[in-house]
């Protein structure tokens, strides 16, 4: 059975190693892994090595996603709130009825929206890309937790998609542009 890559990390060589050498590679997210020195390479050199997945690097990887989006205090939060308080005069101010369909409002109000969607998705790609994953990484790893029935692990997963799917829902955004528009008048 193949074991599933995880993605592709870029190390630099250990000094004293040489092609077919094994050392260890650390990940971001708390991973280790050993991985054999390429038979080009020599110490000192930046290299991408392909780190296998196991079930407890995915929940682990996802433990920290999941406590970056639940972190109030986060810079993510941070940057939402100020998108919302610097666009909220551009968005439409009045309820939404559960009935109404959301073209009634108007074409800025959905721009707005989807200058907020590419903002949580640029945030939440920036987090990713410091724990050295690129999206579609991540987006594997979700899947693949998605079919194991490994409970800490399947609970991130759900969570971070919960969350995705909450962040970037029409009518939460409303909410969060109204907070912002009612917060911005108190000042």
């Amino acid at each position: 059975m193949q074991v599933p890559e995880l993605c592709g990390v870029t190390v630099e060589v250990p000094p004293g190693i040489g092609p077919g050498h094994l050392f260890t590679v650390t990940t971001a997210w708390g991973g280790s892994y050993e991985v054999a020195c390429p038979p080009d390479a020599v110490a000192g050199a930046a290299i991408t090595v392909s780190l296998p997945s196991s079930p407890s690097a995915d929940t682990e990887l996802l433990s920290r996603v999941s406590a970056f989006l639940d972190d109030d205090d986060s810079s993510m939060m941070a940057q939402i709130e100020q998108f919302c308080v610097a666009n909220y005069h551009r968005v439409l101010d009045k309820p939404r009825s559960c009935s109404e369909e959301l073209g009634s409002f108007s074409v800025e109000t959905e721009e707005v929206h989807r200058e907020f969607v590419q903002l949580v998705e640029a945030l939440l790609e920036e987090h990713l890309a410091s724990l050295g994953l690129r999206a579609e990484d991540f987006v594997g790893v979700v899947q693949r937790v998605g079919g194991v029935s490994n409970v800490s692990g399947l609970h991130h997963s759900a969570f971070i998609m919960r969350t995705i799917e909450s962040l970037t829902d029409f009518d939460v955004f409303v909410a969060m542009i109204q907070d912002a528009r009612e917060s911005g008048s108190l000042r």
